[in-house]
């Protein structure tokens, strides 16, 4: 038996391909087919948008079948939309980490589990309704979640209960949507993109006690009528937050207010720095002064 059979993970990438794309797609399920590792550690794949989606699935059956632990899925172009992956994905036992990026389109069944999962990254993909509160409701020992959402997605409202998640990113660019947090075990929480036209509401996280940063990008383009603060003040920005950063700070009256918030309730913060969208000097310093009239009224 050849050494290269034995090997514990696949890895493939058409980027360098030249030629029939059929060679490709060939040359993957015969060394697929030949593998006879006893467990497939890892399946990565990286397409274009040459790659027939019904031999992805092909190759995603294959290495669930093969008790695969960490599947990677990037494809980086398609002329035929979204690739649906197959339902037996939601129900393996054996995946420990799951990656999507781009034209993968999740459309969850009701009924998911995957006991295993502790890491599951998605960029830039698409979801059927209720496809990403599915997903994460059948994955009760998760530890660590990224979530990339494109500027042209449809409003989300989300709410993340997941009391093993340990690592949370979040980046939402100009994307609209409510986020609700009940994360118990969190202890390193990133938020990038988030405009005004997010609500975030924090509602457990006892954990993140550790000192920490935050960096707020403003880039809404509706002028914001108000924001809705929390029932109760985050433990984290309580104890925690020592240093704080708002790029492209507008002064709208839902910043002003969100500003005020965090700068009242932080009472370990040793920074605060604010950069305006604006570069006129006259509107920085009335910036500046509206916001001082906020926190000092």
């Amino acid at each position: 038996m050849a050494l290269w059979t034995l090997v514990p993970g696949l890895s493939y990438d058409d980027k360098n391909h030249n030629g029939d794309y059929k060679s490709f797609t060939q040359f993957v399920s015969r060394s697929f087919l030949s593998n006879k590792a006893p467990v497939l550690e890892h399946l990565h794949l990286s397409l274009g948008h040459g790659c027939p989606f019904e031999d992805i699935r092909l190759w995603i059956n294959l290495a669930l079948s093969r008790h695969v632990r960490e599947l990677h899925i990037h494809i980086r172009s398609s002329k035929k939309g979204s690739l649906t992956l197959p339902s037996s994905l939601y129900t393996s036992e054996t995946l420990q980490s799951l990656t999507f990026i781009k034209c993968v389109s999740l459309d969850v069944p009701v009924h998911v589990r995957l006991p295993s999962l502790k890491t599951l990254s998605l960029g830039f993909v698409t979801y059927a309704d209720m496809s990403l509160q599915r997903l994460l409701s059948g994955c009760p020992n998760l530890e660590a979640l990224s979530v990339e959402h494109r500027s042209e997605d449809s409003p989300m409202d989300v709410t993340v209960v997941l009391p093993s998640l340990q690592r949370l990113h979040m980046s939402h660019n100009k994307t609209r949507g409510t986020y609700v947090l009940n994360v118990p075990s969190l202890k390193y929480l990133k938020c990038s993109g988030m405009s005004s036209n997010n609500l975030l509401q924090i509602k457990n996280m006892p954990e993140l006690k550790l000192g920490w940063g935050s960096r707020f990008s403003n880039s809404g383009r509706k002028i914001p009528t108000g924001w809705k603060p929390p029932s109760s003040v985050p433990e984290c920005l309580l104890h925690s937050l020592e240093a704080f950063e708002w790029l492209r700070y507008r002064g709208r009256h839902g910043d002003k207010e969100m500003a005020a918030y965090v700068l009242k309730n932080a009472t370990c913060l040793k920074t605060a720095t604010f950069y305006p969208k604006s570069t006129h000097l006259g509107k920085k310093n009335r910036m500046i002064k509206e916001l001082a009239s906020e926190l000092f009224d």
